[in-house]
């Protein structure tokens, strides 16, 4: 799946160009998930998982979701709720992989609220990402104005 992740980068990068050059707010950020650095595994994993639910997002919220290229420090909510907020958007999207790389979190964040709207943690030796990512796009709310 390294080309489905090329393209997913590739289709992430001219949505938020596209955006950036129409001024266009967009409802939702997804931010890649992070991972241990020192743990290869957990980096794959994270990656895999974030695709998957990236392109789900691209898929049910077209043109309302937009990609950032930096991982937010751990499950750094006031993180999360600046750059909702830099980037003019309703919601962020972001999860971690714990330092023991036992489970993966997945939070979101409502930035005019300032708080958590949903977390949820998936374990790591059963994850599996397409079935992650299916269940977060049920818990994403409505992105229409």
């Amino acid at each position: 799946p390294k080309g489905a992740l090329l393209e997913q980068q590739i289709a992430g990068q001219v949505t938020a160009e596209v955006g950036e050059a129409l001024g266009n707010r967009t409802p939702l950020v997804a931010v890649p998930f992070s991972a241990p650095s020192d743990n290869a595994a957990a980096q794959k994993i994270a990656d895999a998982t974030f695709a998957q639910v990236y392109g789900r997002l691209e898929l049910s919220h077209h043109g309302q979701v937009r990609l950032t290229k930096d991982p937010l420090p751990g499950s750094a909510l006031p993180a999360a709720i600046e750059r909702g907020r830099a980037l003019h958007s309703r919601y962020v999207l972001f999860g971690s992989i714990d330092a023991a790389a036992k489970t993966l979190t997945v939070q979101m964040v409502s930035v005019a609220g300032g708080g958590l709207l949903w977390s949820q943690s998936y374990p790591i030796a059963t994850a599996d990402p397409t079935q992650i990512a299916a269940d977060i796009n049920s818990k994403v709310p409505s992105l229409s104005d």
